[in-house]
């Protein structure tokens, strides 16, 4: 005889039925319920003051969306779209390539860290939109404005990211990379 026999067996025990009204409150009571009927209430209350107010000062989200309709059976949103994307695309490029290469450069030759440091946290304190009046008188609100303004806004994060990421990695890390002939 095992000892698997004299084990008692498991029994199968259904769980409790939930009522009606236990199932409605669980319902109704579930995070993405009360997400979804605050985010309701607010285009409710929005489209009521909209419609109340003059359309100069606040659009119902009716409106907003009708007008969306028609820019998009027209094609003028496609366009502004094109038109938006592509100062967007040469800056975010223009500032990855530049951002990653100051801070490489400034991790890498404490001589260009101690040049370039007081620029890059003096230019990084400065809010942007005190920058912005200056850089449309400059560059204007053309292509290049607009890239520049891209560029001043995201640069630097990624200058002071990379630059971290590169001063922080642990001694035990550069000594197995060289361990397995990896080069600076």
């Amino acid at each position: 005889m095992s000892l698997v026999q004299n084990r008692p067996c498991r029994q199968w025990v259904p769980a409790p039925r939930l009522t009606l009204a236990q199932r409605w409150r669980d319902v109704l009571l579930s995070p993405n319920t009360i997400r979804t009927a605050s985010i309701a209430v607010f285009f409710v209350v929005w489209e009521y003051y909209g419609r109340r107010m003059d359309p100069i000062f606040m659009a119902p989200p009716s409106a907003i969306f009708a007008a969306a309709l028609d820019l998009i059976r027209s094609g003028a949103l496609e366009k502004a779209l094109i038109q938006t994307l592509w100062p967007f695309a040469v800056g975010m490029a223009l500032t990855v390539a530049v951002g990653i290469a100051l801070g490489i450069v400034m991790a890498q030759w404490r001589t260009l860290e101690y040049v370039l440091d007081p620029f890059v946290n003096a230019l990084y304190a400065i809010p942007r939109i005190a920058l912005i009046p200056l850089i449309i008188l400059w560059a204007g609100l053309e292509f290049a404005g607009k890239v520049t303004i891209l560029v001043s806004v995201a640069v630097f994060p990624i200058v002071v990211n990379t630059y971290s990421g590169i001063r922080d990695v642990r001694g035990a890390m550069l000594e197995i990379g060289r361990a397995y002939g990896a080069t600076e």
